[in-house]
């Protein structure tokens, strides 16, 4: 299904989904792919692969211990684009 804004607008999905999860975290807890899953309302596979590009961009990171995630950036979008993670991804 498409997602649109209120304006009708195509939204790229993937996007969507992505800022949704990081959404989550608004009170930084450790959540579990479930738990991230059923809030954003996705499947456990797609939150996975989303969640793995976040941890690979070092958006969140995984606990070792309770596997659940948590997010890691506290930082502007302006340095967000400074980070060598950025470059050699692009």
């Amino acid at each position: 299904m498409a997602v649109k804004n209120t304006s009708g607008k195509r939204l790229i999905q993937s996007v969507v989904r992505t800022l949704n999860i990081l959404n989550c975290f608004e009170k930084n807890e450790d959540l579990q792919i479930s738990q991230i899953s059923s809030l954003v309302g996705i499947n456990k596979s797609t939150a996975y692969h989303l969640l793995f590009t976040l941890k690979e961009m070092q958006f969140v990171r995984q606990d070792e211990y309770t596997k659940g995630y948590l997010i890691t950036f506290t930082t502007s979008w302006t340095n967000l684009m400074l980070r060598p993670s950025w470059k050699n991804a692009l």
